[in-house]
């Protein structure tokens, strides 16, 4: 029996991560650390997990966990995003991101466990307008804000304690992820609602900014590969291709056309974008780049974005009790 670590294991990727590691590896037992008192993702799975409502950033308790049951593997997701526009106003999310990666990173050097962090690809910057340009793992990191240089920060720590301790380290850089079970504050789940309740879609700027969008169970495939195949030391990105690549205007119309089609074409009556005052830091451009994901772990994503879009809106109609006639 292998101990695994999953911290962030209650949010909407870790809980996904911890349902396919208890199904697939009955070798493992799996410890959840997260602070959020929202544990219904893992309802299913509760009996069969041990779960601690710590903050990483609590050195003696995690110093305590860790002596607890020397975790063979750790799956490091805990992280803390501020709200958009107002990161001048706190500073936990760079404790959360910064110190309480150092502090789990302590741990796992002290017992010799090896470290998956998943981050995401806003530590890259942006990139201009040119279809011909993609973020690759290679690229110099030049975040645009506080919360990206704060992941930026946590990911030159693990590779810094690769080279200086020879830790066992992997570092995913991921694209922006969807699927069911999302966060209420993620743009797609925030599309659907709108649409859904005849409201008008927030859009910062004109709405041209593009983003690659890569379904959730596609990423929990990166995550177990990298995990399991990934080469010490590497880091790998995971986006959702060319394919999947759209301007904020252009996923509102793709939700929009699943959402008729989901309601047997009653068309839907909301036509109308709200744009809100563009803000700082608004990366024009991400587009990743993942090559050496294919070619190293022979991982590429599965999901178009019309399937995984209609999966997501069946998801959010069956929690809010719409009969969608299907």
């Amino acid at each position: 029996m292998k101990n695994i670590l999953i911290t962030g294991g209650l949010g909407f990727i870790g809980a996904a991560l911890t349902k396919r590691l208890h199904n697939k590896y009955p070798e493992y037992k799996l410890i959840i650390v997260d602070n959020n008192k929202d544990q219904h993702r893992l309802d299913e799975i509760k009996k069969s997990i041990k779960l601690y409502s710590y903050d990483i950033c609590d050195q003696r308790l995690i110093d305590k966990l860790f002596d607890l049951y020397a975790f063979d593997g750790v799956f490091h997701l805990a992280s803390r995003k501020p709200k958009v526009n107002e990161e001048y106003k706190e500073t936990q999310f760079i404790k959360t991101n910064i110190v309480g990666t150092s502090i789990i990173l302590n741990n796992c050097v002290k017992h010799k466990s090896r470290i998956l962090y998943t981050s995401n690809t806003e530590v890259y910057g942006s990139l201009d307008m040119d279809k011909r340009t993609h973020l690759y793992e290679t690229n110099c990191y030049h975040p645009s804000t506080p919360y990206a240089a704060s992941k930026a920060a946590a990911d030159h720590l693990i590779t810094s304690y690769h080279e200086k301790y020879g830790l066992d380290t992997l570092i995913t850089n991921i694209s922006n992820t969807y699927g069911p079970d999302q966060d209420n504050e993620d743009f797609v789940y925030i599309i659907i609602n709108c649409l859904l309740n005849n409201k008008s879609v927030p859009v910062y700027g004109t709405g041209e900014n593009v983003r690659d969008w890569v379904y959730v169970d596609d990423v929990i495939d990166m995550l177990d590969l990298a995990y399991h195949k990934g080469i010490s030391g590497e880091n790998y990105n995971a986006g959702g291709g060319e394919l999947n690549e759209f301007t904020n205007i252009e996923l509102i119309n793709q939700i929009s056309r699943g959402i008729t089609n989901i309601l047997n074409g009653e068309p839907s009556q909301h036509r109308l974008i709200n744009h809100l005052s563009d803000i700082g830091g608004h990366d024009l451009r991400h587009s990743v780049n993942y090559d050496k994901s294919i070619l190293r772990l022979r991982w590429k994503p599965k999901t178009h974005i019309e399937m995984g879009i209609n999966e997501t809106i069946k998801w959010h109609m069956n929690k809010d009790g719409i009969n969608n006639s299907i």
